[in-house]
Parts: C-alpha cells; structure tokens; sequence
C-alpha cells in the first residue's frame, strides 16, 4: 500500500495564496481527477506533490515520511511527473526520449540494462508509437509529442504518477487511449492523481474527483457526488445535464 498526502498544504507567492490549507490523501489503486477553473490551483498541486516546490514540500508525506526526508533519486523511483507543457532541447530519437524514463534506475539513452530495454520497449508499444521509435522527436505533431512523453512518464514505472492535462493536444481517440491507460495503471494498484478540464472525460474515467477553486479544495468524493448539476453550475459557471453514461452541457445557466 502505498500513500501520497497533503496537510495543510499552503503556498503564498508575493501577497497572492496559491494554495491554501489544502488536506489530500490518495492511496494505491486509486484514479483521481482534480478539476476546477484556470487558476484554481490544480497545476500547483501536483508540482507540490512531486516535490517540486521546495517552499511547499513540508507537508507533502509519501508513506507517511516526508517528502523531503528522501533523496532525489529516491524520489525519482516513487513519483513521476507528466506538466502539461514540455520542451525538447535535443534532436534525439523517439525511443531515445522514452529511455529516460529508466534514468532513476541508472539507464539512459546510451546505458541501458536489458531490463531498461525491455521496459522502454513496453512503454513504446502501450502507447502505440513504437512505429516512431526512430523518428526525430522534434519533428513530431504535437499528439505524437505528447504520446512520447507519456510513454517516458509510464516508463518510470513508479507507485505514484501525476499528470497535468494529459489529454492536451490528444484527438478524441487517443484522450480515450491515455485515460484508459492510467484507469488500468491504478486498477493495477498504482496511486494515480491527474487534472482534466473535460469533466464528461472525468466522469467516464475517474471514481473520485476533487474540486479546487482559488486554491482551496472545496469538494472531494465520489465522482458521481462531486459532479452533480448544482456543483458544476457553481464552480464552473455552466448548466450541465448528469446522466449515468455522461455529462452534457447546455448552453446556458
């Protein structure tokens, strides 16, 4: 069993909260979707997870110790971390980026065991791009881009993997592919935290969701509780019908 949590998680930048008294507990084999409206907080939150601010890395636990209480390297084998934007510096192969996945585990590019092989393989064939595996990442569409870095985000093969916005860029039939993905990664026992902006998306794939809004989590539970009409309408500013297969929004309050 494996738990990654926040308490009272607060971060303030000049006079602006970011995130406020924020309380989070995800254990293994769960799916959660944060959501809520740009700026609510969701992106921050998950850097914060994955030890990226060191500001706000106090109350984040994995397993009950500190975050920081763990090495980088530690940490690199309990979290992954997928941001929404990402960059590439190098005109190096497909399967070349997916490797890094293993670096925690002392691969890369040009050193990697027969393990590391073996699992970047996996991850280029469960995604779908292993007929790219050759092919200049540069020179990707931005849906073969993010495909890539999702294969390198799976390929860490760690209990704790977070992602922001990973259908962006994604056409509808590989938004499908990813979140079924990570439906399977927690069914499998992984602890798995992603935000989304698509709440009919969130309600097909994710049985818990948590609402932030001005960094604040405001709801947390059953997605089915959590995304009901009067909650959408509050928190999102639109008029939503919920049925038992989806959301459909209408076009006015």
């Amino acid at each position: 069993m494996v738990t990654i949590s926040t308490n009272d998680l607060s971060l303030t930048i000049g006079t602006k909260k970011i995130l406020e008294n924020v309380r989070v507990e995800v254990g293994s084999s769960e799916l959660i979707a944060l959501v809520g409206p740009n700026g609510a907080g969701k992106s921050t939150l998950l850097k914060a997870m994955a030890g990226l601010i060191p500001e706000a890395s106090d109350p984040v636990q994995i397993n009950g110790a500190r975050l920081r209480s763990h090495t980088a390297a530690e940490r690199a084998r309990l979290v992954s971390y997928l941001p929404q934007d990402y960059q590439l510096a190098w005109k190096i192969p497909v399967e070349s980026v997916v490797s890094l996945g293993r670096f925690a585990y002392g691969g890369s590019a040009y050193n990697m065991s027969a393990e590391d092989k073996e699992a970047t393989q996996q991850a280029l064939d469960t995604v779908g791009i292993s007929h790219l595996a050759t092919q200049r990442a540069d020179l990707l569409s931005g849906g073969e881009a993010a495909r890539m870095h999702f294969a390198r985000f799976i390929n860490t093969d760690t209990d704790i993997l977070l992602t922001d916005e990973p259908c962006a860029s994604l056409d509808l039939a590989h938004q499908h592919q990813i979140l079924a993905l990570l439906r399977g990664l927690a069914e499998a026992g992984k602890c798995v935290v992603i935000s989304l902006h698509d709440l009919d998306l969130t309600w097909k794939y994710c049985p818990r969701t948590i609402i932030m809004h001005q960094g604040q989590l405001v709801l947390d539970g059953p997605t089915a509780e959590v995304l009901s009409p009067n909650n959408i309408a509050q928190y999102f500013g639109v008029s939503a019908t919920v049925y038992d297969d989806g959301i459909v929004f209408n076009p006015t309050i």
